[in-house]
């Protein structure tokens, strides 16, 4: 069985901007984890001594924040790992059209009789199939392929 390929349309997808994004995201999750930190060692400190009714509810509340807080990092890093995760997959779909119109390209410039022998010996001359694309890792989030060039 043979697949057909078929050229589609180029992918729509901001590459720079979302590996940007991801990075900014990775790193304002750094910055809310540090200035969480910070405040949770103040309100350690603002807890010694200090006991009763109003101390258990701040130190709750103290707890809820951290927690909440931790929730937030985890999310800002996981959307920052999405972003990348959809720059890799965007990638390889615009890998995968460009092969297909390059093959078209080259269905298109063989004469019939070399289209109607292909089927008897076979044409094995098409572009080879792009491996995919590495998702690209925080912090840095650095471009983990280009799209891929046939030669004219």
């Amino acid at each position: 069985m043979t697949t057909r390929m078929r050229a589609g349309a180029h992918v729509v997808f901001a590459f720079d901007a979302a590996l940007d994004a991801a990075r900014r995201l990775w790193t304002l999750a750094a910055v809310v984890e540090a200035a969480a930190s910070a405040r949770h060692r103040a309100m350690s400190e603002a807890l010694v001594g200090f006991q009763g009714p109003v101390a258990d509810a701040f130190a709750e509340r103290a707890d809820r924040e951290a927690s909440e807080t931790a929730r937030v990092v985890a999310l800002l890093r996981t959307d920052a790992r999405t972003l990348a995760a959809s720059w890799a997959a965007a990638m390889d779909e615009e890998n995968r059209v460009r092969r297909a119109v390059r093959t078209t390209e080259l269905k298109e410039r063989r004469s019939w009789l070399e289209r109607s022998g292909d089927a008897l010996t076979g044409f094995d001359e098409w572009p080879a199939p792009v491996p995919p694309v590495a998702v690209p890792c925080p912090p840095t989030f650095v471009p983990t392929a280009e799209p891929v060039r046939y030669p004219r």
